[in-house]
């Protein structure tokens, strides 16, 4: 699973990151195909 969102200038892109790592507890049986990355999304998305 690969999910990019934009930055929210209203919260940092470390928070950001850390709040999407929590989806691997959310959902743990897809952990391992999770991959939390920080940048922006529509760059990345690009590559």
């Amino acid at each position: 699973m690969y999910l990019a969102e934009r930055s929210n200038p209203s919260t940092s892109d470390a928070k950001r990151c850390t709040e999407f790592e929590g989806l691997k507890t959310e959902f743990p049986d897809l952990a391992a195909n999770i991959r939390v990355e920080q940048g922006e999304a529509n760059e990345e998305l690009q590559r």
